[in-house]
């Protein structure tokens, strides 16, 4: 349960960071916690995908900069931002859980045991239960299946027409896909996360976009759940002048 002060809730949203990968966007992953700080962000939700992982594909090993589930984890603890006053809630996605496929090692405890920021909430989809005096919803953090489809939206609409009959979220931060947008439907708002990973070369063999960003996302409660959404998306493209943004 996360309990929020003041009338709105407000938090950030990254997802698919994936450190070790060459295609890493460090530079712009500090920079959205920079953001975030000036913003008076206390909380972030990360829809998994923190590392890069092994193996995921013919060729990945020649995509990554760090191998070995230790490596990463060390080069995440040293080099995911640590930013006071923030702390960042994560799930572990598919190349996070390459490790676990492969060897048995869950990298998510084993973050989270030595960055007391950076807490873990499980592989693959959380809910979490926030509220403030108005109110209480539900955030789910998902890092689901498949790859993307022809249309932005449509593994989002497929989910959440997946979701059972009262027991759906009020919201769903969508991570896996490194698309960005906001849905809703069947009274689920819905935020595609977008990414903090360029392009790589077998995303850009495949057709696959990256969108490159993060979000900023106020909720209003009401005794229903959430009463007004409001989300900002701030979009990295190639290389940005982002003194203008964090200045």
């Amino acid at each position: 349960l996360h309990t929020y002060e003041g009338e709105w809730v407000r938090f950030g949203v990254i997802s698919d960071t994936h450190l070790g990968s060459y295609f890493e966007a460090l530079d712009a992953l500090h920079l959205a916690y920079r953001v975030f700080k000036r913003e008076g962000i206390e909380v972030v939700y990360h829809a998994g995908d923190l590392l890069d992982g092994e193996k995921m594909y013919r060729g990945h090993e020649y995509e990554i900069h760090t191998h070995g589930a230790d490596a990463q984890i060390e080069y995440c603890v040293e080099n995911y931002p640590k930013v006071k006053g923030i702390t960042t809630y994560f799930i572990t996605g598919n190349h996070d859980l390459s490790f676990w496929k492969r060897s048995g090692v869950d990298v998510g405890p084993k973050i989270a045991q030595l960055r007391q920021d950076l807490v873990y909430l499980g592989p693959e989809c959380a809910d979490i239960k926030i509220e403030n005096e108005n109110g209480r919803a539900i955030v789910q953090l998902v890092h689901p299946g498949k790859g993307s489809a022809y249309a932005v939206s449509y593994h989002a609409q497929k989910y959440i027409e997946s979701l059972p009959g009262g027991r759906k979220p009020h919201l769903v931060l969508m991570g896996h896909y490194h698309k960005a947008e906001y849905l809703l439907w069947r009274n689920v708002h819905l935020i595609q996360t977008g990414c903090l990973q360029r392009q790589t070369k077998y995303m850009q063999r495949n057709n696959v976009a990256a969108i490159v960003g993060f979000w900023i996302v106020e909720l209003k409660l009401d005794e229903k759940g959430i009463a007004v959404c409001r989300t900002q998306f701030f979009p990295m493209y190639e290389e940005p002048d982002w003194r203008k943004v964090v200045a």
